[in-house]
């Protein structure tokens, strides 16, 4: 980067920071609250979006599962002041960043910014912040998991990851203005024990999957680096993306009324790890080609508040039907993900689907052979292996 350009970014960088905080102090005075904490609602999707947060956090880098109390979301317009005012003294470009902590806690009070803040320091005798982008949190039982925005000018990362080829993992931060507390979470976390991965090996699982816990591993593909092929999760992210985006344009280009239609942009990607389900599937793909089968992949679209008992129990349509079954039992998939968006607008999964000859009905096929609903009645023969949020 040139030093022209490096102005030109530090100028918008300085402008943005500048326009949020004229918002903040406008705000502050339309009202007298200096403090508070308000609950977010268990139905919306604010409190679906903290929760997986939470959800990979614990699951993905402790091993733990997570039971939540409630969340918080933390409104102090003085906080969000310092912060915006911190920014603007930057006089190197500074990196905005979503980092977590979490502390046992034993019905410890939150009454004020400061009890948040003492939670943050609590490990480090009150010198800095240790926060961290994926550490592994060290806490089960009752916890709080602090949700916070950094901004990242004054920085030392922790000794045990300056070697680190993933980059930093957690980040020492001095000062209190550059953090922006979000969100209060209270929760129980569980330990449970390892996924060991069975003798056989599935033949579409990679292996890094198969020591991971039944559960979801949430990508979000606002910070994660496409082209950073060196990941674990590239190929996988990339799929998915690729096959959603593909599956839009072909339905467009063969129906031209849909041609202005624009398909809702994935924000994240859920990559599905399910042990029973694995080994269920790959028991009945054994008879795939004698039996003349076929493998597609479908799209099912659902609340989020649905994910975790699909990804737990499969789909099963001997359970509660929200949408009826207008072709008789089964559950149903379709070929395109606008079709879908019918039923669900922010949460689908993608499933991958075994058809094998009269155990499956096909309904509204193209000429090109897609189709917009194909209905299966027995569990063992799909699978979810994505599940895509557009919020």
């Amino acid at each position: 980067m040139n030093y022209d350009e490096f102005c030109r970014k530090l100028s918008e960088a300085k402008s943005h920071a500048q326009k949020k905080l004229d918002k903040c102090r406008k705000e502050k005075e339309n009202t007298v609250l200096y403090f508070s904490l308000a609950p977010v609602l268990s139905t919306s999707e604010e409190f679906g979006r903290v929760a997986d947060k939470c959800k990979l956090f614990f699951n993905l880098f402790a091993n733990s599962t997570v039971e939540i109390i409630d969340i918080q979301k933390v409104i102090c317009p003085d906080n969000e002041i310092k912060f915006w005012e911190r920014a603007l003294c930057f006089e190197s470009l500074p990196t905005h960043v979503e980092l977590y902590r979490s502390e046992s806690i034993l019905k410890k009070e939150i009454s004020s910014i400061n009890d948040l803040y003492n939670i943050l320091m609590e490990k480090t005798g009150g010198q800095m912040f240790e926060l961290f982008k994926y550490a592994k949190p060290d806490s089960v039982g009752r916890c709080t998991f602090v949700v916070c925005d950094v901004m990242l000018g004054e920085l030392q990362m922790s000794e045990d990851d300056e070697q680190s080829t993933a980059g930093p993992l957690s980040y020492w931060v001095r000062h209190v203005s550059q953090i922006m507390i979000k969100y209060a979470v209270n929760l129980v976390a569980k330990k449970v024990a390892a996924a060991v991965a069975p003798q056989a090996s599935y033949h579409d699982v990679p292996e890094f999957l198969m020591s991971q816990n039944d559960g979801v591993l949430m990508i979000d593909l606002k910070t994660f680096n496409l082209r950073d092929a060196s990941s674990v999760y590239h190929d996988l992210v990339l799929k998915a993306s690729a096959m959603y985006n593909g599956d839009c344009l072909r339905r467009k280009n063969y129906y031209g009324k849909h041609k202005n239609y624009k398909n809702p942009e994935i924000k994240r990607i859920g990559i599905v790890v399910c042990h029973n389900i694995w080994k269920s599937y790959e028991e009945r793909r054994k008879t795939l080609e004698e039996n003349f089968g076929t493998e597609i992949y479908g799209y099912h679209a659902t609340p989020p508040t649905n994910v975790d008992s699909i990804v737990a129990n499969n789909l099963d349509w001997r359970r509660h039907a929200a949408h009826g079954r207008a072709y008789g039992d089964g559950c149903y998939f379709s070929e395109y993900p606008e079709f879908s968006f019918r039923y669900n607008q922010h949460c689908m999964f993608i499933f991958k689907v075994m058809l094998f000859p009269n155990q499956y009905s096909r309904h509204k096929a193209s000429t090109q052979g897609f189709c917009e609903q194909i209905i299966v009645k027995d569990p063992s023969m799909f699978k979810p292996v994505y599940v895509l949020y557009f919020y």
